[in-house]
């Protein structure tokens, strides 16, 4: 149904959707063949952060136009699931969400119970609701020919441990609570605490956020 009529079986559509819906959703699962239309300069979290910042204060509504169906949303292992999110078990699920199936297969739900993977995962993976458009690279020309070496070992420098006190940091674009609390080794939950954050998923840019390293 289109505006209370059918569709007719020629009729074109032009679909507003982000990015990663794009790619990753109806491009991928062969839903629409066209090229896109128009791609927005920027990311859809920063028009909605640049809104609320203008706005200083907003109060949605839910009209309940839409619900999401085939998923078990109160599953009973879901409190252990996320848990292992944030002990950095599993990857933070960007682009995809978490569900039984692949995790039955995984090997991390068995027999209706979780089993916790033994190692930890990277979860500071680059993702953006912004354009995906590759930068242009200048032409890379071929290195001159070598004579072997013997092989030197790299020398690590020494990890510095996060010097214990209260720091102030600037929210820079791209980054959320989960990457800078790794970065000084704290929880991001008490970030979000600290700083009278109700949703962490929620931070902008030159925020300034107190952090406790313990």
């Amino acid at each position: 149904m289109y505006k209370g009529k059918p569709l007719k079986d020629d009729q074109v559509l032009t679909l507003a959707v982000n990015n990663y819906r794009y790619s990753s959703g109806l491009k991928a699962n062969k839903i629409v063949a066209a090229t896109k239309n128009w791609e927005s300069p920027g990311a859809i979290r920063d028009s909605v952060a640049d809104y609320i910042k203008a706005e200083g204060s907003i109060t949605p509504e839910v009209s309940n136009n839409w619900e999401i169906i085939g998923v078990e949303l109160d599953h009973p292992l879901k409190a252990e699931i996320v848990a292992l999110v944030e002990a950095e078990k599993l990857e933070i699920p960007y682009n995809k969400s978490l569900n039984i199936q692949d995790l039955e297969a995984a090997g991390i739900i068995k027999d209706g119970k979780v089993i916790p993977p033994a190692d930890l995962v990277d979860q500071d993976i680059s993702h953006s609701e912004g354009p995906t458009k590759p930068k242009p690279t200048d032409p890379v020309k071929p290195a001159d020919p070598v004579k072997p070496t013997e092989p030197v070992k790299p020398v690590e420098p020494p990890v510095k441990e996060p010097e214990k006190g209260t720091v102030i940091y600037v929210v820079k674009s791209g980054d959320y609570l989960i990457k800078i609390a790794r970065m000084y080794g704290v929880n991001y939950r008490d970030i979000a605490k600290n700083n009278n954050i109700r949703n962490a998923n929620l931070i902008f840019p030159n925020q300034r956020l107190e952090i406790v390293i313990q």
